[in-house]
């Protein structure tokens, strides 16, 4: 699973050098991009973003954002039947979800 993140300064008297982002406490991106792919994240849980923009070692602004990754299931379903006396048949199912 991942997030991607996109940002932009607005309302900036300077132009940030660098920007740092944090999921949670851990700092997972550091440089110039505006965009960040955060991949290898665990399905259906969410995720607590801070940004940073610096300009010359200073902190410019900081911004904050939660996003939580979608779980995708796939559902697969055994069936299983059987003639039973009297002319009925048994029929049995499983579902099965792969998250």
């Amino acid at each position: 699973k991942n997030i991607i993140l996109k940002f932009v300064m607005i309302n900036s008297k300077k132009l940030p050098d660098k920007y740092i982002i944090k999921r949670n406490t851990l700092k997972v991106y550091e440089g110039t991009n505006t965009n960040f792919n955060d991949s290898g994240l665990k399905s259906g849980t969410t995720y607590n973003y801070t940004f940073e923009a610096w300009s010359k070692g200073k902190l410019l602004d900081t911004a904050t954002h939660s996003a939580t990754t979608s779980a995708i299931l796939i559902q697969q379903i055994g069936i299983n039947s059987s003639v039973q006396s009297d002319k009925k048949m048994l029929i049995s199912w499983i579902n099965q979800y792969i998250v």
